[in-house]
């Protein structure tokens, strides 16, 4: 198995490396620019959450990474998108006006209502199981709580969703399409249970 990390420069993914060396995983490549090379050769892509919608859009496109991950998706390998690294899977969002996304899981990201919550969204809250999902081997055999930091959610349709959490609403947690999750909370945060998340993640075949 080979794991590859998307940095878009634009998130500490130091975070990510201390969990994959924790869980004894030392196989892994950070990928900041798509080249011929690294074409078909990772079985797990792993694309951490920080920074803005924008911001991280255009970094894959300036460095054909947009073009990598939809490969990625074409081959039907595994992909773990982390927060904002979830958010660009959708098919637009809306943070600093509208952008177009990956168009992986059709869907938008839209903020949350401030009239309703106070933002960000920032803590520990509840992660209930809509579905279930061989990703929960090792760590959702019940509903559990993770680390979230965002002010933004990504509306899918709910053959996508796997998990929800309330926060002045009901929002997708986890979605799934093919082998492509996506996560709103922070696993690398989240103590041993975000740590069991990526765990059943990475040994997912």
């Amino acid at each position: 198995m080979n794991v590859g990390i998307i940095n878009t420069k634009t998130s500490n993914i130091q975070s990510i490396y201390n969990v994959l060396d924790f869980l004894g995983y030392k196989n892994y490549q950070e990928i900041s620019t798509y080249k011929p090379s690294i074409s078909g050769k990772f079985s797990h892509l792993i694309f951490p959450g920080n920074g803005s919608y924008k911001k991280n859009i255009d970094e894959l496109k300036k460095n054909k990474l947009d073009k990598f991950i939809v490969e990625h998706y074409q081959k039907n390998k595994f992909f773990l998108g982390i927060c904002v690294g979830m958010q660009v899977l959708s098919s637009y969002g809306m943070e600093y006006g509208k952008t177009e996304g990956l168009d992986i899981i059709p869907g938008q990201v839209l903020k949350l209502s401030e009239e309703k919550v106070r933002l960000p969204h920032v803590g520990w809250n509840e992660v209930r199981n809509k579905k279930e999902d061989k990703i929960f081997a090792a760590c959702l055999d019940k509903n559990k709580f993770f680390y979230f930091l965002h002010s933004y959610y990504f509306k899918t349709e709910d053959e996508n969703v796997l998990s929800e959490t309330f926060y002045g609403i009901n929002f997708p947690a986890i979605i799934k399409k093919r082998n492509f999750y996506g996560v709103q909370f922070h696993p690398e945060k989240s103590q041993a249970v975000g740590i069991n998340l990526i765990k059943s993640f990475l040994l997912l075949k």
